[in-house]
């Protein structure tokens, strides 16, 4: 793949990290929607809009080609129900840090199913970015976290790393569109069905909530995680999963810009370590 190429999924991968990053304040605002009811939604939402691309049915005549996008989508709706739920045991900014363990998990998920081993230097660029994301939340982040809100937030990291894997493996056969196509509405049905199991109500929220889910569905759903996956085929899990660590840096670059909040010395500070960690992960992923 040629230089020219590769450019437009680092562009892409940029927009869907940035999409990612309004993520945390839209589900402190939909969060009493339930751990189960909100991520069903948001995938539900996010399915109408990737159905239509992907179209799924075509490929219900090779019905093996379904098996890793239905896992994805079993994975995705996994890392989905922890993540949300950890929110009750945890500060948003801490799980957030610890979600950002993904490209450690990743490595070994590597190891293990391609034999691929780090390098030294990409070792020290995830250690970089992940120093950087725990710098900008400090110490006050996880004044008041607990043990079961830290498992929850490492098991939504190594969820959330099964089912981008097994999305790249499931895109050998398969489009990005169809992959996503099929693995969105499977989580959103398994999120649905563990929402009614567990008494979690799927309607009568406040109008705000609605909206949150919406941008949601919109934002971090259908532009980040798509370019998640298609960062995990066409550039690589370790190079996407890392560079996903600018993502709280991200948030602060947005609140900036639309709510005029000045950005700390904590961001800049750790901004720059997750940059130059993304940076030798991506320099050295290309020899």
């Amino acid at each position: 793949m040629d230089g020219l190429n590769k450019s437009k999924y680092y562009l892409f991968l940029i927009v869907g990290v940035l999409a990612m990053s309004s993520a945390a304040p839209l589900v402190s605002v939909a969060l009493e929607s339930g751990p189960f009811a909100m991520p069903f939604w948001r995938l539900l939402f996010a399915s109408l809009l990737v159905l239509p691309l992907g179209k799924p049915w075509t490929i219900i005549r090779n019905p093996k080609d379904f098996l890793w996008p239905l896992l994805s989508g079993l994975f995705l709706a996994m890392h989905f129900a922890v993540w949300v739920s950890s929110f009750n045991y945890i500060s948003i900014s801490a799980t957030a840090v610890l979600v950002t363990t993904a490209p450690i998990f990743v490595a070994i998920l590597e190891f293990f199913i391609w034999k691929k081993k780090p390098t030294l230097q990409i070792v020290l660029g995830i250690v970089l970015a992940i120093s950087g994301a725990v710098y900008i939340a400090g110490a006050d982040g996880f004044a008041n976290a607990t043990v079961t809100g830290a498992v929850l937030s490492l098991l939504g990291a190594l969820f959330g790393s099964c089912y981008l894997i097994v999305g790249k493996i499931a895109q050998e056969k398969l489009s990005l569109w169809q992959t996503v196509s099929v693995s969105y509405p499977t989580a959103s049905i398994l999120l649905l069905l563990t929402a009614l199991v567990f008494g979690n109500p799927i309607f009568g929220f406040e109008n705000k909530v609605w909206f949150a889910i919406a941008l949601m569905a919109i934002g971090p759903q259908f532009l980040g995680h798509t370019a998640l996956n298609m960062g995990y085929k066409y550039l690589s899990p370790i190079i996407t999963s890392t560079t996903n660590l600018f993502e709280p840096v991200g948030a602060s670059l947005i609140a900036w810009i639309f709510l005029s909040q000045p950005v700390s010395s904590n961001v800049l500070f750790g901004g720059l370590l997750i940059i130059s960690g993304v940076l030798l992960t991506i320099v050295t992923s290309r020899k």
